[in-house]
């Protein structure tokens, strides 16, 4: 979701605080309204994708063989009678678990269904309704006026930063490629004396013995 929302600001990431709230703002407005046109067009009682979903699996169920033990329990066979499962209407459960996890009957469980006489979406879960879609698109973000039309206040504004000269910069040369170049010089002459004080010190340890 998180990797979703930022490709879906990518624009206005990099903007000013205030002009990206505004960018998200008019972003998700339209994204809102976009989608309660869609949902006004589609017609039944189940979205579009979870009505090709069910669709499939209705198709699926016409290889399955329900055995029917009471109103809301089945045993369905596929294949073999070594292969079955276990459905309950009532509990909205099958032993292969398709229907717990995604909330659209599988197979087994459409094929229990149109045994018992009874529509397939009447067992669909709820959040796959079109109402349901339409409740969580129903809120719309109010348009907002901009800038010109905020009411005058005669409060003094927050005072500009001011610009502060590199006087250090200005004394060593007045450029700051001059100053790199003696930090450089000096930084050499550093490490170059380390290193002629580490040499003396290694002959003086290292050299032969006296006796």
């Amino acid at each position: 979701m998180c990797e979703v929302f930022n490709s879906f600001i990518l624009e206005a990431r990099d903007k000013p605080i205030l002009t990206l709230v505004a960018m998200v703002k008019d972003l998700i407005m339209v994204r809102i309204q976009v989608n309660r046109d869609k949902a006004d067009k589609w017609k039944g009682k189940l979205c579009p994708k979870p009505r090709l979903k069910l669709t499939q699996n209705v198709k699926d169920a016409s290889a399955c063989m329900p055995t029917k033990s009471d109103r809301a329990h089945f045993q369905v066979y596929t294949g073999s009678t070594t292969n079955q499962c276990a459905v309950d209407l009532e509990k909205r459960k099958c032993t292969c678990r398709k229907w717990q996890l995604s909330g659209i009957p599988c197979k087994h469980t459409c094929a229990s269904i149109r045994l018992n006489r009874e529509d397939v979406d009447d067992y669909v879960d709820e959040c796959y309704y079109i109402d349901t879609y339409k409740k969580v698109y129903q809120h719309a973000i109010v348009p907002i006026y901009g800038p010109d039309f905020w009411p005058q206040t005669r409060r003094v504004g927050p005072l500009l930063l001011k610009t502060r000269r590199l006087e250090g910069l200005q004394g060593l040369g007045g450029s700051i490629q001059l100053k790199l170049q003696k930090m450089k010089k000096t930084a050499n002459a550093k490490l170059e004396n380390i290193y002629v004080q580490y040499a003396r010190n290694k002959v003086i340890t290292t050299g032969p013995a006296r006796y």
